[in-house]
């Protein structure tokens, strides 16, 4: 654990997948892909636009100051 309490994961997209869940599948082919494939993914993706959207917005304001 990080000194702020984030946790690090090491993901292989292309590993062997046997023994591991459907949804754990479908969030690899996400990490592979970029693309929802389910309502979880699709959570996560908008997710992502939201937070890139407002560091965008961010980017934008502190270059105007």
């Amino acid at each position: 654990m990080l000194a702020d309490k984030r946790r690090t994961y090491f993901v292989n997209i292309k590993g062997n997948r046997e023994g591991i869940s459907k949804d754990t599948t479908k969030l690899l082919d996400y990490f592979k892909t970029g693309q929802p494939t389910d309502s979880y993914t699709e959570n996560i993706q908008n997710e992502v636009e939201l937070i890139r959207d407002d560091n965008d917005k961010c980017i934008k304001f502190s270059m105007k100051t």
